[in-house]
């Protein structure tokens, strides 16, 4: 809430919150809701959140692919 109460201070035109999110539940939506209560109380700014990345082929490569650089000691 820090962030986007920050986000709100500077008076920005439009708010964008991006969910670094692999999953749904509580998290995300908490995420959401406090965006939600942001833009209703800041109605001169523009407020969204993005989607979830959900599954998808080319997360998973990356993650992968990440877990191989770890186990290769990078």
């Amino acid at each position: 809430d820090e962030a986007l109460q920050a986000a709100a201070a500077r008076q920005a035109q439009r708010v964008i919150v991006v969910r670094h999110f692999l999953f749904s539940g509580e998290l995300p939506a908490q995420v959401a809701a406090a965006t939600d209560a942001r833009a209703r109380q800041h109605p001169q700014q523009q407020w969204g959140t993005t989607a979830l990345f959900g599954p998808d082929p080319l997360v998973a490569d990356a993650v992968l692919e990440r877990i191989a650089q770890a186990e290769a000691g990078g």
